[in-house]
């Protein structure tokens, strides 16, 4: 019975994701975490994060995420209970093509959200559902054709909203109620 579950721990550990965080301290946006070179295709419930913290810092302080020369295809939830106090998402140029709302349900403190250089081609109704502290939203350089009346609906925090560098040809009078 026990080698059973030893097995059973072992083929576990090699199936679960896992995010390694580059702690460091940035002048300009706080405390840093740092992904790079990670493939999230598909979405993972056993995602692990590890990584060693600098002297005398926590997930608790960690305001940025970035990934770098990664292609991701969803932003992990755990991210956001991870590290409860998680301002910027920086996902510039990771190969994104959709958005989807439940993305950033769990994100009560987040302010920026970098989505720019991707292939996002549309954004749905609630696109940021759950983000209600967001400030700014870069979206420029994507392929965003279509915009539903209601993607932005619950910003009302919303101050910068990058848009150039896209395929919109015709927006709504309701875009941007």
């Amino acid at each position: 019975m026990k080698v059973i579950t030893i097995c059973l721990a072992i083929i576990a550990s090699v199936t679960a994701t896992t995010l390694n965080c580059e702690f460091n301290r940035n002048i300009v946006f706080g405390y840093v975490c740092e992904i790079r070179g990670v493939n999230l295709v598909s979405y993972d419930d056993d995602l692990i994060i590890t990584g060693d913290h600098v002297k005398e810092r926590t997930d608790e302080d960690v305001k940025m995420i970035s990934f770098g020369n990664s292609t991701i295809n969803f932003v992990p939830n755990k991210i956001f209970t991870s590290f409860p106090s998680l301002e910027i998402l920086d996902l510039n140029d990771v190969k994104m093509t959709k958005w989807n709302r439940d993305f950033v349900k769990n994100a009560k403190s987040l302010k920026r959200i970098w989505l720019s250089q991707n292939d996002l081609e549309e954004l749905d109704d609630n696109s940021f559902l759950g983000a209600t502290t967001l400030e700014i939203l870069a979206l420029h350089n994507n392929k965003i054709a279509k915009i539903s009346d209601k993607a932005f609906n619950g910003l009302f925090q919303l101050k910068s909203l990058e848009l150039q560098e896209n395929a919109i040809t015709t927006l709504t009078g309701g875009v941007f109620k």
